[in-house]
Parts: C-alpha cells; structure tokens; sequence
C-alpha cells in the first residue's frame, strides 16, 4: 500500500479518535498518536503496526498548559513533517455551571478550546508546507449547534471550535491545506461515562459507533468538505435549530440530554 505520510491524532485511545487512527492506517498513513492513558494508547499503537503501518504513542496530557508545546516538540524531535491534524480529544462535565469549580472549567477548556488552537498555530506552517494536500480536522460537536443547559462551558466552546474551523477553512481555501469540522452527536463512546452523564433511553437509540462516525469524518475531510456532522438524526437535528427560536432550542437541549449520575 502506497505510503500517503503522517497523521497526528489526540485523544487516539479509545472512541472516534482510536477508530479514525485504525482507518487511517487502512488507508496508508502513519500515525502520531496522543492521549494521557500511556498504557492503552500503546495498544493502539501495537494495532497500527500489525497492518504494517509505524505508529508512535505519545502520551501527553493536553490539559496542561505546557501540553500542546510538549507534543509539537516532541513531534519535531522525531523530525517526523505531518500531512494531517486531528483535533479530536476533548470531554464534557455535565453538571450545573454554578457547581463546578474553576479547576473544571480551566482544565475543560484547555482541552476542547485552547489546545485545538494552539496545536493548530504550531502545526500550519508545517502543514503548509507540503508538497501536496495536507489536511486539519477539528472534532467540534452536536452540542455546537444550540445552548446547552448543564454543558453550558462544553457548547460554548465547540461553538467556538465550528466557527473557528469554518473561518480558517475560508482563509486557507486557495492553500494547499483544507480544513474540515466534524459535528457528531451521540456516539458510542467513553464520553458519557467521563461527563456522569444518565443518557435517556431515546438518545441512546440515536447512538451511532465510533467506527461508522470516523468513517463519516474521513470521508467528509476527504471529499473536501468544511463541516460535516454524522448521523441523520443529528444532522435533522443541527438543521431545526437553524430555524427554532434559542431559549426553546436550549430548553429541548436541557431536556434531551439527561441528568447527571454523580
């Protein structure tokens, strides 16, 4: 199989970001996997070899501030030139805004928002410089489309990741680099578990898996698309509340997404 480079991916241990890395090596990249859990990112890693793939693991925790700079670094030590970012660790704490302490919020933040940034800065002039298409897919989320009550800080910035991507993608759009967002909504996954999250019955019958939402992604990015969401019941979803007054799309939000387990 024709060698097509690197492709970096965060949060590559488990979930969409894990079965994004597994069809990427199908397709013939290279994989620079990150996450925090060293143990299971290595097993992922020893997957990706098995197709005759090289993958390297990278266990960085983006939620320090020194986190997406450790990973550049580290990136550029190996002296490894990506032809793809994958912006996809990120996590949710479903519980009101007055009851979580800064720390949360902080450490929230820093993953879905001002790591997506930063990895973004530090790797386009690199990304630019291929000699051929490079890609950046940045993982925003459902929750991006509306206001949404106990996930108050976690919709506020993959709002701001959508149209941070979208603006970008129109900027660079005579560049060699496209730029794509991926949307999903609920997805078999670890997040709900990590948010303490009690998901009502008819949300968990929308559900998708991370196979088939990754392979949405792919081929979404692929086919040069800025936004794509996966999952029909989502993408009716985002387009009704285009057109729904908010503080009635936020007040379904609050509803459809459950309550907390903690």
């Amino acid at each position: 199989m024709e060698n097509k480079g690197w492709a970096l991916v965060t949060g590559a241990s488990s979930g969409i970001g894990e079965a994004m890395a597994l069809q990427l090596a199908e397709r013939g990249y290279n994989l620079v996997l990150v996450a925090r859990r060293q143990e299971r990112l290595q097993q992922v890693a020893g997957l990706l070899q098995q197709t005759g793939r090289e993958a390297i693991a990278l266990p960085i925790d983006l939620a320090q501030d020194d986190g997406p700079s450790r990973l550049f670094k580290a990136v550029k030590e190996r002296k490894i030139e990506i032809d793809m970012l994958i912006n996809n660790a990120g996590f949710g704490d479903f519980q009101p805004f007055r009851e979580m302490s800064w720390e949360q919020i902080s450490k929230l933040t820093q993953v879905n928002w001002v790591a997506v940034v930063q990895l973004t800065y530090l790797f386009l002039p690199q990304l630019l410089s291929r000699p051929h298409r490079a890609y950046l897919l940045n993982v925003s989320s459902q929750a991006a489309f509306q206001p949404v009550p106990n996930f108050a800080v976690y919709a506020a910035v993959k709002t701001a990741v959508r149209d941070f991507s979208e603006a970008i993608s129109i900027e660079l759009k005579r560049t060699n680099l496209h730029v794509c967002c991926l949307c999903p909504g609920a997805t078999e996954s670890e997040f709900t578990k990590v948010a303490r999250m009690d998901v009502p019955r008819m949300s968990r019958a929308a559900q998708i898996s991370a196979e088939r939402c990754a392979r949405i992604a792919l081929n979404g990015m692929f086919r040069r698309r800025r936004l794509v969401i996966s999952g029909s019941i989502t993408r009716l979803s985002a387009l009704l509340t285009r057109f729904a007054p908010r503080g009635w799309a936020a007040e379904v939000a609050g509803r459809v997404t459950g309550r907390s387990t903690r």
